[in-house]
């Protein structure tokens, strides 16, 4: 996905589509925390043994829920964008702890693509039919936010030519 030297691939999220629905929901929000990650490393001083305590190993930044504080306390995130990142989060988890058995059909799956529809002001809304979203409007919607999250982290990343230097 990214290259060691901080450079993005081409298609940074090209095939997002493909697997069983763990795979799917696992890989496109783990896409969406490297792209959150390398944002934050860029806004940051760079030091190679601090950044392996923070954000490596057990470091307080290892977590996606714990990059997406840090980056929301640090102004660098909407509200909104917050809660969409959490959700996304959630649904990784939700799919973690039952990769054989749950689906995006499933109804507390469905609940938080719920959520998230409702939460995405960058696209319209999706079409619901009378018993709520589809599998696939559901599993196509999860996947169009984590590509929209990394490509906006990822250009932020790339546009953020130094690092906020120190104070004193």
């Amino acid at each position: 996905m990214f290259g060691d030297d901080g450079a993005s691939d081409p298609e940074p999220v090209a095939g997002l589509n493909v697997g069983t629905d763990a795979i799917v929901a696992i890989i496109s929000a783990a896409a969406a925390e490297h792209a959150l990650t390398r944002f934050l490393k860029r806004r940051c001083q760079y030091d190679k043994k601090i950044y392996d305590d923070m954000f490596d190993g057990v470091g307080p930044f290892t977590t996606f829920e714990a990059k997406i504080n840090l980056a929301f306390l640090l102004g660098l995130l909407r509200k909104t964008t917050m809660q969409e990142l959490k959700l996304v989060n959630r649904i990784s988890i939700l799919f973690s702890e039952r990769p054989a058995t749950l689906t995006f059909d499933a109804k507390p799956v469905l609940r938080l693509i719920a959520v998230l529809v409702r939460s995405d002001t960058s696209s319209p809304i999706l079409s619901r039919g009378s018993e709520g979203l589809s599998e696939a409007s559901g599993r196509s919607h999860f996947i169009s936010t984590c590509k929209r999250l990394v490509g906006v982290f990822s250009n932020a990343a790339a546009q953020t030519v130094e690092p906020i230097g120190p104070l004193l």
